[in-house]
């Protein structure tokens, strides 16, 4: 049992609360915390965690995740996006990919296209002489192969 609001009593009044409320729930296992400090959180989850029983799994063991290629390639885009601009463009930009296509055995051919929410935008993720964009393309290309 959880007893909220710990930072507003003194820790006398807490222990007679919790003294209170365990005679009259007839639960011995009970926690003083403070939602808004975040006193003894952590306790709390930890405590609610190991009560949980283990489920099955939901994917095979070897399987890292449930998203397409294209899903996560799209994610590394954007993150490179949002990386090499930080606050000049806001996270409104969406990528989609065109292409996916595996050229040979070492090798994917991968297209895509940004959008931004203003053309104004456009020319903050080109760039000067395209540089932004460059930069953009080389860091995702970089996370992309270590996924792939």
């Amino acid at each position: 049992m959880a007893l909220n609001k710990s930072d507003l009593k003194s820790a006398d009044q807490n222990e007679a609360h919790k003294n209170l409320f365990n005679s009259l729930t007839g639960i011995s296992d009970s926690i003083m915390i403070s939602a808004t400090r975040g006193n003894n959180l952590d306790q709390l989850v930890g405590g609610l965690v190991s009560l949980l029983p283990e489920g099955p799994p939901f994917f095979p063991e070897d399987q890292l995740t449930d998203l397409y290629e294209r899903e996560i390639a799209a994610d590394l885009i954007r993150e490179a996006v949002l990386y090499n601009l930080r606050a000049e463009v806001p996270h409104s930009v969406a990528v989609r990919i065109d292409e996916f296509k595996d050229r040979d055995e070492r090798t994917t051919y991968i297209a895509g296209t940004l959008f931004v929410e203003r053309d104004s935008q456009k020319g903050i993720v080109i760039g000067r002489n395209g540089e932004k964009l460059k930069q953009i393309g080389i860091d995702a290309r970089q996370k992309i192969e270590e996924l792939l």
